[in-house]
């Protein structure tokens, strides 16, 4: 089962995803942009973004292939596009040729305090982020379940959404 994790900056994705993959002892795919962006030393562009998405869905297929019964991905392409339709003007369609479409998105709610990181550009637009990333889930016509509170109410949240979508 593939799950994908996606929303703004500083709802807890990553935190999510770490806890299901512990959860489920299943395949934690990590948000390859930090990485990149960490040892970059310079401003990014819209070449660095490709380069990102690229490693991400290879990275995700790349996962698929072991035996891990549940495969949890912190972002996917969702993210990115929307960094480049912000940042750079790009069309949606422009990073689509990195869709992984899962069994189950799990859209984190910027219901969370939102905490400094260098990487993070976007403090004042969670509400506008989170309805880019809604909208594009939508577009996927794919299963997905909104995720919010904090703490174990969101873990169990997620858990619950992830066996209901088992079970149907």
């Amino acid at each position: 089962m593939l799950i994908i994790i996606t929303g703004p900056e500083s709802s807890g994705k990553t935190t999510l995803a770490t806890a299901l993959s512990n959860h489920y002892k299943g395949t934690l795919i990590h948000e390859y942009s930090r990485e990149y962006l960490h040892n970059l030393n310079k401003p990014y562009s819209l070449q660095d973004l490709h380069q990102i998405a690229s490693q991400q869905y290879n990275s995700i297929l790349k996962a698929l292939s072991d035996n891990s019964k549940h495969h949890f991905v912190d972002t996917d392409w969702i993210n990115v596009s929307i960094w480049a339709e912000l940042k750079f003007g790009t069309s949606k369609e422009e990073f689509e040729k990195y869709t992984l479409l899962p069994d189950l998105y799990l859209i984190c709610c910027p219901d969370l305090p939102w905490e400094f990181d260098p990487l993070r550009e976007n403090p004042h637009e969670l509400e506008l982020l989170f309805l880019l990333h809604y909208q594009k889930v939508l577009e996927s016509k794919t299963a997905y379940c909104l995720i919010q509170g904090v703490g174990t109410k969101r873990i169990n949240q997620a858990i619950n959404a992830i066996e209901s979508h088992r079970i149907s």
